[in-house]
């Protein structure tokens, strides 16, 4: 599972297509400070979705590994 924080400013449909295309979908979220744990879709490795998160760095403000 992966823990993000997103860019206040960044469009709800960048947002969606990041999270399309890194092969993942909202476990929980927002927290009382914003951020989202993540899972990984069937077939998408962890650490893959997580580099193509924390590439997106015009989206995504922090990325992180959570323990589920």
């Amino acid at each position: 599972m992966v823990r993000h924080g997103v860019n206040p400013y960044a469009r709800e449909g960048d947002i969606r297509a990041l999270m399309l295309a890194a092969g993942v979908e909202v476990a929980s979220g927002p927290s009382a400070v914003g951020l989202y744990d993540l899972s990984c879709t069937p077939g998408i490795a962890v650490d893959e979705a997580f580099a193509q998160l924390a590439a997106a760095t015009d989206i995504i403000e922090s990325v992180s590994r959570i323990d589920e």
